[in-house]
């Protein structure tokens, strides 16, 4: 059970920074980016009776994650003045 939290905590950022780096193929590393914050949130709703902390952990971290996600639509456009 600590493996699949692990798991499911480490993937975001990872596919988070492969959308930075493969830029090409951003949308698509979004989108698992997003399928694994929904996955970490659901396992902690799934675990919230039996494993508290682990559950919380997981719930808060996919809600971070769900926050980052929409910065970018709450932040206004950087202009180059060149």
């Amino acid at each position: 059970m600590k493996q699949i939290t692990a798991a499911l905590m480490i993937l975001p950022p990872v596919f988070m920074g492969l959308a930075m780096v493969f830029e090409d193929a951003a949308a698509f590393f979004a989108i698992i980016w997003l399928v694994c914050a929904i996955a970490c949130l659901a396992w902690g709703i799934r675990w919230l009776r039996t494993r508290r902390r682990l559950a919380w952990v997981c719930m808060v971290y996919a809600l971070l994650q769900f926050a980052l996600l929409s910065l970018p639509f709450f932040l206004p456009p950087r202009v180059s003045h060149g």
